[in-house]
């Protein structure tokens, strides 16, 4: 313990215990307040989180039903259109009314509803691809 003690750049450090010790108090009387402004931190955090998550579950909630009594109308507007179809000479242009019906269908429901920002983009492709491509099914059945 004679020796002395040296870090990487040649400075000589002290090994006396009781010094060590006022060292590592004064450090940690200096860290404490850090460590609690770190937990006020994170618990901000996380409340702000758990805020956020019941947010969107209250407003998921809420767009569901008007979401689902949208696609309802639709799926019967669809339906009624069907039941009512028009002469084979007039079919492609009742298909273009039914495509162009079912692409205005979910921005009015939008309009309606603005709380649907997360479905607005899926299921208005989706009708526009089956309604598209069941028109075509029909239009090449009625034209043969």
């Amino acid at each position: 313990m004679d020796r002395s003690h040296r870090n990487e750049e040649e400075n000589s450090f002290s090994v006396q215990p009781k010094e060590i010790e006022t060292v590592a108090s004064d450090q940690l009387q200096q860290l404490d307040p850090n460590r609690q402004v770190f937990v006020e931190i994170r618990a901000s955090m996380m409340e702000a989180d758990q805020q956020d998550t019941r947010e969107f579950q209250n407003q998921v909630r809420l767009a569901i039903p008007k979401l689902q009594s949208s696609v309802d109308a639709a799926l019967a507007n669809l339906k009624h259109n069907k039941q009512e179809a028009p002469p084979v000479n007039l079919h492609e242009d009742s298909a273009m009314d039914d495509l162009e019906e079912a692409e205005r269908a979910p921005a009015q429901a939008a309009r309606a509803s603005p709380d649907i920002r997360l479905c607005r983009r899926a299921w208005p492709c989706t009708i526009k691809k089956k309604t598209h491509s069941r028109n075509i099914r029909d239009f090449s059945r009625n034209s043969v």
